[in-house]
């Protein structure tokens, strides 16, 4: 099998090199599915053609235009997120396992609010397919959505100070912050800073794939000449 340093090391991804860069979210999807279904027709597994598509996403995603991003966000973010962070089969058995005895139940809803009642959290939700909301009160609440890509939300004092003070701003479709293709955030007077950079989960909305240790390096890797640069107009 490829390794990680291989695959993120190729200069043209392998979806790239077959398909070019589709110009809408629709046909990334068809060319995904079809890819699958071959892989899978080969005794393979559909994962990677999936992978496939997550590893060319810095490429894919910029080739998206503000609309096709935007109806990405709208129909397909968590649709990708199921497929993009999966379960080790440790963890997926014991999953299985508490759904058979009755210890763990899986609803589809959309969260409209919390209190505190009685020293437990009331949550009322409305089920997928319903009009109505319920609610239910429960000893814990676990938020397994990931990190806040707001900046002025995250709770991080660094990160509001940042956005307070206009050195960074938000991404219009709420994937962390405003940054170019080598990483310099954007400040709210439009321009780029060489100083202040960003990788990982904050720049989503700029590389589309941002998660996980060799993305992050990857993308570190292609910003890394520029900050040398830097380093040497100031020595």
């Amino acid at each position: 099998p490829k390794s990680a340093v291989d695959t993120l090391g190729r200069a043209i991804p392998e979806f790239v090199e077959r398909h070019g860069t589709p110009t809408s979210a629709r046909a990334i999807l068809r060319l995904l599915r079809e890819n699958a279904e071959r892989y899978q027709a080969q005794g393979g597994y559909w994962q990677t053609a999936f992978d496939e598509v997550r590893d060319a996403a810095h490429l894919l995603w910029p080739s998206l235009s503000a609309a096709e991003q935007a109806r990405f966000v709208r129909h397909l973010w968590p649709w990708y997120e199921v497929h993009r962070f999966r379960l080790p089969p440790p963890t997926e058995d014991r999953l299985h396992a508490a759904l058979a005895a009755d210890r763990l139940t899986v609803q589809a809803a959309k969260l409209t609010g919390t209190r505190i009642v009685d020293g437990k959290i009331e949550v009322t939700y409305k089920p997928r397919g319903q009009e109505n909301a319920i609610s239910g009160c429960f000893d814990a609440l676990i938020n397994c959505t990931g990190p806040e890509r707001k900046p002025r939300e995250t709770g991080d004092p660094l990160l509001k100070n940042l956005a307070e003070g206009g050195m960074v701003v938000a991404h219009s479709l709420g994937l962390g912050i405003e940054v170019d293709e080598l990483c310099r955030a954007r400040n709210e007077n439009g321009e780029y800073s060489r100083q202040l950079r960003f990788v990982g989960p904050l720049t989503r909305g700029r590389f589309g794939e941002a998660n996980g240790v060799p993305h992050i390096v990857s993308t570190f890797i292609r910003a890394f000449p520029d900050m040398l640069s830097l380093l040497a107009d100031d020595a």
